[in-house]
């Protein structure tokens, strides 16, 4: 939202919102092309656009609110989707929000992507673990980041046997046999000392 005001014209006074496409539409001069430009550039604009419709303009621009800054998180997630944010937002604040990392995930190899502006994502591979325990270095987030948890080798591995083994192979074969398997992934022995 930009602020316009006129010193001697007060009834042209407008706060206005920039649209989609980078233009604001004014009393008088109509649209106004304002991407990529500074309070300062666009009082000069409109000073000069002004000039022959009123005498002497004197106008100021200034920002009135920022449009909503947004982090999208996703992949194995309780709740993914975009995080509106206004200020600094961490990482681990960012994945409290999305009701933090399934048992799925990977927290050693969280991928935060970057647009640095030059067409080429930046690419920060983080251990939430390593940033829980050192508070102070935490990652800060900045707006349009993306932020993906990936998912844990077991868990790949659970998913595998699960669609392959159980769902294709074993399932079926032991209703057609009327024989079952038993199977386990997570084998644990206990030994006893005398």
């Amino acid at each position: 939202m930009l602020e316009i005001k006129f010193f001697y014209a007060a009834e042209l006074n407008e706060s206005v919102a920039i649209r989609p496409d980078g233009k604001i539409a004014l009393q008088l001069i109509g649209e106004v092309e304002v991407l990529e430009v500074t309070p300062r550039e666009l009082t000069h604009a409109l000073r000069e656009r002004y000039t022959g419709i009123l005498t002497n303009p004197e106008i100021t621009v200034f920002i009135r609110t920022f449009a909503g800054q947004k982090v999208y998180v996703g992949g194995e997630v309780t709740n993914p989707g975009l995080i509106p944010f206004d200020g600094r937002l961490t990482l681990v604040q960012a994945l409290a929000q999305v009701g933090w990392m399934k048992k799925s995930a990977a927290p050693s190899s969280v991928v935060v992507l970057r647009d640095t502006g030059n067409h080429t994502p930046t690419i920060l591979l983080v251990d939430v673990r390593q940033q829980l325990r050192n508070v102070g270095d935490a990652v800060v987030l900045r707006p349009f980041d993306v932020v993906y948890v990936p998912q844990s080798a077991i868990s790949k591995a659970n998913d595998f046997v699960e669609q392959y083994l159980d769902k294709l192979i074993l399932t079926p074969l032991s209703r057609l046999t009327n024989f079952s398997f038993v199977y386990q992934l997570n084998r644990t022995s206990t030994v006893t000392s005398p």
